[in-house]
């Protein structure tokens, strides 16, 4: 993994852990749900980043989250995802 790779994994996996951080109640709330924005990665780079909170398997269960940071629609990205459970 290069050093831009390292950066927007970096990014993408503090996103992810604030999505873990969020209460149950909000959390269901807003799934199913998916918006992107402009972030800078931890070492100064402006990436994009694309959040989606889905249903697991049956709403109301558990919560699949899934971030991805780049820096260009086909420059380098990263992946983190997750299953919160309530």
């Amino acid at each position: 993994m290069n050093d831009v790779e390292a950066d927007l994994k970096a990014l993408a996996d503090e996103e992810l852990a604030m999505a873990a951080g969020l209460p149950w109640r909000e959390l269901v709330k807003t799934t199913p749900w998916a918006d992107s924005y402009t972030a800078l990665t931890p070492g100064g780079r402006e990436a994009e980043v694309m959040r989606a909170y889905l249903w697991a398997g049956e709403p109301g269960g558990a919560v699949h989250c899934e971030v991805e940071a780049r820096l260009s629609d086909d420059g380098p990205s990263a992946r983190a995802s997750l299953i919160i459970q309530g």
